[in-house]
């Protein structure tokens, strides 16, 4: 994924440097005291001057942090606003990446009760069984993720691991996410978890 620099995309702003090695990870705001305040700021974005989401900085004192939304651009061009919710605070934004979300012929459409009028706003997206973050996004004609979303793993103690090594061809015809709504990619399919005993249920929390 190639990197386009912000010149002649934003109308104001400062740049600043932030020297912290907890940055090398993906992320859209890392505050990293880079205005040595030591005050990470909470503010909204806002989408087309509508859709808003509420951006905690305090969390990136442990790692970058970022937002996610799924959006039906009302036209060929979408405009997106850091918006000061608090008195002294300085809203920031580290990196800004866009996708789409392509449909294969024959495949179930992606989110398809998202209206023109509303937006998805992220809480969660979990792994269960996996061990590393599925963040890589490389083609359509691939069966893991395509579209930039990322899948964080999470612990769950007192429960088994489970994997599958079912081999699917690169062809989104052949994806076992291919006839799920919301596409999910093989790497997440073929890891689970199970409880100990058969008998037992599953228990998830946020």
């Amino acid at each position: 994924m190639s990197w386009a620099p912000d010149n002649g995309y934003i109308t104001t702003g400062k740049t600043k440097l932030i020297d912290d090695p907890k940055i090398n990870v993906p992320a859209g705001f890392f505050y990293g005291n880079y205005d040595g305040l030591s005050k990470p700021p909470t503010f909204d974005l806002q989408l087309d001057g509508g859709f808003r989401a509420t951006v905690d900085t305090s969390a990136s004192e442990e790692g970058p942090i970022f937002q996610e939304i799924l959006y039906n651009p009302k036209g060929e061009s979408t405009s997106l606003c850091l918006v000061r919710t608090h008195r002294g605070e300085i809203p920031f934004i580290s990196s800004l990446v866009v996708a789409f979300l392509p449909v294969a012929e024959g495949a179930k459409p992606v989110y398809k009760l998202m209206g023109s009028n509303t937006a998805l706003h992220l809480v969660d997206r979990t792994t269960f069984g996996g061990l590393d973050q599925i963040i890589n996004s490389r083609t359509f004609y691939n069966c893991d993720e395509y579209s930039f979303r990322i899948w964080r793993p999470k612990a769950m103690p007192g429960y088994l691991n489970v994997s599958s090594d079912v081999n699917t061809v690169h062809f989104p015809g052949e994806c076992l996410g291919f006839s799920y709504e919301n596409r999910p990619p093989d790497s997440l399919l073929k890891n689970a978890i199970t409880p100990s005993n058969a008998a037992d249920s599953i228990s998830v929390q946020r």
